[in-house]
């Protein structure tokens, strides 16, 4: 059966192809709205884990600054030692 397509469309055609077009726009929709939330649901675990691995170096950061302070007061308390020394009078 050929459709002819020069033929004027009748009130069911047009209530037919309304409905389609409802039908197909609502599952646009839902996939859109799918997609969306999967995309949000990436974004907030890559956030997550750029955050834990940004906590994780400003840890070490710190670690290695304590660290750095604890050397240079040994290396301050030593000077100072020294300096008494070389400043003392000889104990007679």
């Amino acid at each position: 059966m050929e459709i002819d397509r020069n033929a004027p469309a009748t009130r069911g055609d047009l209530e037919d192809f309304k409905i389609e077009v409802n039908t197909r726009f609502q599952e646009f929709e839902h996939r859109i709205e799918h997609l969306i939330l999967e995309s949000e649901g990436r974004v907030i675990t890559s956030t997550y884990r750029l955050a834990e691995s940004f906590q994780q170096r400003m840890t070490q950061a710190e670690s290695n600054q304590a660290f750095f302070n604890a050397r240079l007061a040994t290396m301050e308390t030593r000077i100072t030692e020294i300096e008494k020394r070389l400043n003392m009078p000889p104990a007679s």
